[in-house]
């Protein structure tokens, strides 16, 4: 009797909840048939929780605005009534726009929220090489270079999360994570990372991250951000960066990033051991679009004249606001315009005033000579109105460059020329040289050894303002060496990695 009641049982359930063969299942019914649910069979389990078995396929264009995000596993379950799809055990995921393929566990996809996690997260992601131009156009690899066409850095550890934030940003946040230039099993250099944020074509923001090579603790980064858009010096200031010169002894060089909202803040600070100096400067800005900015600067720094010596600047305030246009015309590429109003106080001599500045930049396209070469030009115009003295400064200042691609960096030659009229009061705001002439070369010295010489000659003061000889030694994931700056007396750090 007792066997009887279960062959009831299970007649009765197999009746309620039948398996659907080839089942498909539309994220948006009747709206949007690009987010779809695929699998060899389904099975309704409890109201409208859905059991998914066999060749799983969850497929998404419109959960974030611009990426399509597909996972693949061997089962799942989608719940029809709370939007959520998750997968008990291994699954895949890509986000085709970028190339990024990642494996993990226990995957849940909420798209009521848009969010979702995943642990034990491997995988890779491409490296847009267009990141890395310069304004040539050309690809810079003095700081990056790649066996290939298509460069990846691969991730292993950790757990994943993606959501979406205020702007509709699709961002991705690793925690506990690998990162290596190369495959993990054959990488002799790798950063561990506690948290990572990647915002796809945006930024990419890490805390705590220790670096290590061929087994060796090599040094600690607190936080590091750099933002992920064409042409924007990625690697300017984000690492702490030494150095060495006659004047200041050791060196070292640092800036901090903080993002809340639509408002950035951006703190460079620099500490020089021989006098005990700590310096700090504060950008407080917010983009209205990609191609402008406004802002608030203040804070101390100290930079070098026309004559390369040191003076200390002290920013009070610095209202400021930028703007750049793309042109389509033959000549005229990109217009650049933007202004300041401030108050600057000068260590030595020791002198305060306001100043309003505002200037004009007009450059050309950069017009192709051969596939890896480039011309380029541009003309500004800079005016300073100061209080001090009811000083008045116009800088008119026009250049030539011409850049060549090289696997180790880009090789160039610019001449800079400038006509000045009137006087600034402020020793660092005539940095306009009425003749400049600036070069770099970049050569393999040996097959596992590259060199760089960069030399900046001023023609009117006959001197060079700057006449450096760097050497890198090449290893598995990476080069590593020092530079030397004859004219300045200093010396700093070569770096670049491999991809």
């Amino acid at each position: 009797m007792r066997g009887y009641l279960t062959l009831l049982a299970l007649v009765a359930a197999a009746i309620v909840t039948p398996e659907i063969a080839h089942c498909q299942v539309s994220l948006s019914p009747g709206q949007d048939e690009s987010d779809y649910i695929q699998a060899d069979s389904g099975t309704y389990i409890s109201g409208d929780r859905l059991e998914l078995k066999g060749n799983v396929v969850f497929h998404t264009e419109s959960a974030f605005p611009g990426v399509t995000i597909e996972v693949r596993a061997d089962s799942a379950f989608w719940d029809e009534k709370t939007g959520v799809f998750s997968v008990p055990g291994n699954t895949d995921l890509t986000v085709q726009e970028y190339d990024m393929g990642l494996t993990g566990t226990n995957l849940i996809a909420n798209l009521a929220e848009r969010t979702g996690s995943m642990g034990h997260v491997a995988g890779s992601a491409r490296i847009d090489l267009e990141l890395f131009t310069d304004e040539t156009g050309l690809i810079d690899r003095r700081y990056f270079r790649f066996r290939g066409d298509e460069p990846r850095a691969h991730l292993t550890g950790g757990n994943l999360k993606f959501y979406e934030d205020e702007g509709g940003r699709l961002l991705f946040e690793f925690h506990q994570a690998r990162i290596t230039p190369t495959d993990p099993e054959d990488a002799d250099l790798c950063l561990r990372v506690q948290r990572l944020l990647y915002a796809p074509d945006d930024f990419l923001s890490v805390r705590n991250v220790r670096v290590e090579a061929q087994g060796l603790t090599l040094g600690y980064i607190p936080r590091f951000k750099t933002k992920l858009r064409k042409g924007r010096g990625i690697v300017s200031f984000n690492v702490p960066l030494p150095g060495h010169n006659d004047e200041d002894g050791f060196y070292i060089k640092q800036a901090t990033f903080i993002d809340t909202g639509k408002v950035s803040g951006d703190i460079y600070t620099d500490y020089y051991s021989r006098n005990d100096e700590f310096w700090a400067d504060a950008f407080v800005y917010t983009d209205p679009s990609e191609n402008s900015r406004i802002g608030l600067h203040f804070g101390r720094n100290r930079t070098a004249d026309r004559w390369e010596e040191r003076v200390g600047k002290t920013t009070r305030y610095d209202f400021y606001g930028w703007q750049k246009l793309k042109l389509d015309w033959p000549l005229i590429q990109q217009v650049t315009l933007g202004a300041n109003i401030a108050e600057f106080k000068q260590d030595i001599p020791e002198i305060t005033s306001r100043s309003n500045h505002g200037y004009l930049e007009l450059t050309t396209p950069a017009f192709r000579l051969d596939h890896d070469v480039r011309l380029l030009a541009s003309f500004g115009a800079y005016y300073y109105d100061y209080s001090f003295g009811d000083n008045e400064f116009l800088a008119l200042r026009s250049r030539l460059k011409l850049a060549k691609s090289t696997p180790w960096g880009i090789d160039s030659v610019e001449f800079a020329h400038a006509d000045k009229f009137g006087g600034s009061p402020f020793r660092f705001d005539d940095d306009f040289p009425e003749n400049m002439l600036v070069a770099t070369k970049n050569f393999q010295a040996l097959p596992h050894l590259t060199g760089r010489v960069s030399a900046a000659y001023d023609f009117d003061l006959k001197n060079f303002d700057s006449l450096i000889v760097g050497l890198s030694k090449e290893f598995k994931s990476y080069y590593l060496g020092l530079n030397y700056d004859f004219a300045r007396a200093s010396t700093g750090v070569e770096v670049a990695l491999k991809f």
